[in-house]
């Protein structure tokens, strides 16, 4: 933190807003399949399995694409479609809402799988698991208050999907943060882009980085 603070405040909101607005969405969205669309449990656990074996399939093309055309781009791509998604998902009318489901969960598997190795890679290896271990704090920590957000929303306003609705709309901001103050760390060697402090090479400690 002291030798990249610019990095590490950005990653660390990025993780807690993210928390906040997407777990609202994540923990109702099950409930909105029932009680908006009139889904009996069985037909929620088909939902569930096939798309969330669409979206697994995903993930060796995600490691490839990440790899050839850019960690920070696949990733601000992801954390855009998220709250996407999420805003057609809960909004969608009719039997409307089925691809919306399975764009959310693809997006959201996406932003799982590529934020964990993103975010750690900004930092030196000697900090990686305590910077992973802080980021995933703030994301509990912000899933924790998009709850209780979500619930004070609701008594106003009487639906989950519109309290919902609200409760994702901090998420747009979190692409361009990633996009303007951290660095792209596809096909560059970690210790360029997250060097030890103190490892110049003359000797004196390297230079504070944002």
């Amino acid at each position: 933190v002291t030798a990249y603070p610019g990095r590490a405040a950005a990653c660390l909101y990025v993780n807690f807003n993210n928390g906040f607005a997407i777990a609202p969405s994540a923990v109702l969205k099950i409930k909105h399949l029932q009680d908006t669309h009139g889904l009996p449990p069985r037909a929620v656990s088909m939902l569930a399995i096939s798309s969330g074996l669409i979206a697994l399939a995903i993930f060796p093309l995600l490691g490839r694409l990440s790899d050839s055309k850019g960690r920070r781009l696949l990733l601000t791509c992801a954390m855009t479609l998220c709250p996407l998604g999420v805003l057609a998902f809960y909004n969608a009318p009719g039997n409307t809402y089925l691809p919306f489901y399975v764009l959310q969960m693809m997006a959201g598997f996406a932003l799982n799988v590529l934020s964990t190795t993103f975010f750690t890679e900004t930092f030196p290896a000697s900090h990686r698991c305590t910077a992973q271990g802080m980021m995933t704090l703030f994301s509990v920590l912000g899933g924790a208050s998009g709850l209780a957000c979500e619930s004070l929303i609701y008594a106003q306003l009487g639906s989950h999907a519109r309290s919902v609705s609200i409760i994702i709309l901090p998420a747009f901001v979190s692409p361009i943060v990633v996009h303007c103050f951290l660095p792209e760390t596809a096909g560059r060697d970690l210790n360029d882009i997250a060097p030890e402090r103190g490892d110049s090479e003359d000797g004196d400690p390297a230079p504070d980085i944002v």
